[in-house]
């Protein structure tokens, strides 16, 4: 969906090998149909999609388009989809990751409506087909039904004005927006391990708490109420005398004297503890744990400038150079008992070798693929000095 209120129509993804005309039934008008055997987007998928986005957009270089996506990798590790919105005068820009459900517009305005609407549109069908089960020939008809529900113009300017995007809002997020859970609200240090000498939340509220000891505590109510309790004490018992002090269900509280206080009035002995509740039970803190995985963290990008693209080409082209290496090696004879190497999914397609035929080159000794091209229609590498050389 874009600022000024119009709506692309969707594409849907089905977990099948074969496209069938039932699949399609009842579906939004020009719904654009694809099928894998996961049903998640793939390159190819999106491919297809940009392709059927630059159908209903039209941009061109008097009216320029900006695309924002997400950091799927899809989009972030597709080669060709960077040079192809550049050539059709697109501009896209990546969202840091862990902030979709702030600033991409779809989660802020549009999915919530599109939710309830499933829900309620499936819940109107099996009370009008009793005992029939929901397969996928009718999830078109379905959505059909919930999404032109939930579409409209408002829907789309709201979503684009509380994400701050347009028009532009640079304060339209607040310090609490930023400020992090409770349960993962860890202090770290310089090397990003969690701190031991740091005084935690839950230290301070334990603080509090001195006199916590095998389940028996003893708060004296003289420093919080001087004027209505004298000399009084307040004595905390727990039924497990070997466990810690969990809460107020199994305690008995019991006070010895006090004078100056109705017994109508006895709710305002509650409201005069200092000690909120997170400090009888806490809440739980994550363990932090060390990143195994060799991914870097991903940022907000733009894909269609030049320094993505020539980072993306260079990895690309090392990662199909390797490919070919170990190609090279021959295959050997898999031992007994070992695992089956997987599928090769649809999207990776057969890697060739080229040799230039102007400087005798071959594109698998370039290193990491330096001064090539990858071809968006045949999926060719070719040597691009040599290739502007040969051009009239």
């Amino acid at each position: 969906m874009s600022a000024a209120g119009h709506f692309i129509p969707p594409m849907l993804i089905f977990p099948r090998v074969r496209l069938t005309v039932q699949l399609k039934k009842g579906a939004p008008p020009e719904t654009l149909f694809s099928c894998n055997t996961t049903g998640w987007i793939t390159i190819d998928d999106f491919s297809a999609w940009f392709d059927h986005f630059l159908a209903h957009t039209r941009p061109t270089a008097e009216s320029p388009v900006i695309l924002l996506l997400d950091g799927h990798a899809s989009h972030t590790k597709n080669l060709e989809f960077p040079d192809k919105a550049k050539r059709s005068h697109v501009t896209v820009v990546s969202m840091p990751p862990h902030c979709s459900h702030r600033l991409q517009p779809l989660d802020v305005s549009f999915m919530g409506p599109l939710k309830t609407n499933m829900s309620q549109v499936i819940e109107k069908y099996l009370k009008m087909n009793p005992g029939k089960v929901i397969t996928l020939n009718e999830i078109s008809a379905l959505f059909g039904k919930a999404y032109l529900r939930s579409t409209s113009a408002s829907v789309a300017v709201n979503g684009f004005n509380k994400t701050g995007i347009a028009p532009f809002n640079r304060a339209v997020f607040t310090d609490d927006d930023f400020a992090p859970a409770d349960v993962s609200d860890i202090p770290l240090t310089s090397n990003g391990g969690s701190s031991s000498n740091e005084t935690t939340t839950e230290d301070k509220n334990r603080q509090q708490f001195q006199g916590v000891n095998d389940g028996l505590a003893t708060i004296d109510l003289t420093k919080t109420l001087p004027n209505t309790v004298e000399g009084s004490q307040c004595d905390v018992h727990s039924d497990d005398e070997d466990g810690p002090f969990l809460g107020f269900d199994d305690v008995d509280i019991t006070a010895k004297k006090i004078t100056g206080i109705p017994t109508k009035r006895s709710t305002q002995l509650n409201k005069s503890f200092s000690v909120g509740p997170t400090a009888i039970r806490p809440f739980p803190k994550m363990e932090l744990k060390e990143r195994k995985s060799g991914r870097k963290k991903e940022k907000s990008k733009k894909l269609t400038s030049s320094p993505y693209r020539n980072a993306l080409r260079s990895l690309q082209a090392a990662k199909e150079i390797m490919q070919l290496k170990v190609s090279e090696r021959g295959s050997k004879r898999r031992p007994y008992g070992a695992p089956k190497p997987r599928r090769q999914q649809k999207e990776n397609r057969i890697v060739q070798d080229v040799l230039c035929e102007t400087c005798g080159i071959c594109f698998s000794s370039s290193g990491n693929g330096r001064d090539w091209e990858k071809c968006s229609k045949c999926h060719i590498w070719f040597h691009k000095l040599c290739a502007e050389y040969d051009l009239p």
